[in-house]
């Protein structure tokens, strides 16, 4: 049976500044330190994954975690820069991002714009203190009210 070709792409980020109780993701906290040698890892993957299966130009590409949006904006650009390279992507496709508000900022946004983001999933778990404690969120409202609209104000 022949396999059909791949038009989506997936990319684990693990790491996290905490690792939450409820979480049940491939998630690491305080390694933030191999971080460089994941990508490494990761690009390799990828080449390997390109020759070996046959892939339609990606609709989406969906970088998820952990916490992808405690790459470094150089990491992130990187990343992003090399999927495009090696990838076809369709030219309406979806590049989404899954971003922490804590860990959203300025640079950040406009590494992640350049790198062809298109869509933010922005990590706003509620507003109410009481629950996000519940939960081990460390992000509050102000956070997630400040990179809703930073990342609105970059489009």
């Amino acid at each position: 049976m022949r396999q059909q070709p791949f038009r989506n792409l997936y990319l684990h980020i693990p790491f996290c500044k905490h690792k939450c109780g409820y979480c049940d993701f491939n998630a690491y906290a305080g390694m933030d330190r191999l971080m460089p040698d994941y990508i490494d890892a990761l690009e390799r993957e990828l080449s390997a994954a390109r020759y070996r299966y046959s892939f339609e130009p990606l609709q989406t590409v969906y970088l998820g975690g952990g916490t992808p949006s405690l790459l470094s904006a150089e990491l992130a650009t990187r990343l992003l820069n090399f999927v495009r390279a090696t990838f076809d992507l369709a030219a309406d496709a979806e590049v989404t991002l899954e971003a922490n508000p804590a860990s959203t900022d300025e640079a950040k946004l406009a590494a992640w714009m350049l790198g062809g983001v298109n869509r933010l999933s922005l990590g706003v778990q509620g507003f109410d203190g009481r629950a996000l404690a519940v939960l081990e969120r460390r992000t509050d409202a102000a956070q997630a009210t400040r990179a809703f609209e930073l990342a609105r104000s970059m489009g």
